[in-house]
């Protein structure tokens, strides 16, 4: 049997507030696995500065 009309062009299947949604996802778990897994190293608060001679030790007993 002969169509009259032709195939109505195949649509994605997924509409582009779920692509955007899913990228955020992808995103987001991304981000949150570099935050535990790529811990970045902790700097000390009292790094010693170029050129400094002396250094307070906090919690040294003598």
């Amino acid at each position: 049997m002969f169509k009259i009309t032709p195939n109505p062009p195949e649509a994605d299947s997924i509409s582009k507030s779920a692509k955007s949604k899913a990228k955020q996802h992808d995103e987001t778990t991304k981000r949150v696995l570099d935050h535990y897994l790529l811990p970045k190293p902790d700097k000390p608060k009292d790094a010693p500065k170029p050129g400094q001679l002396f250094n307070v030790v906090k919690g040294l007993d003598n």
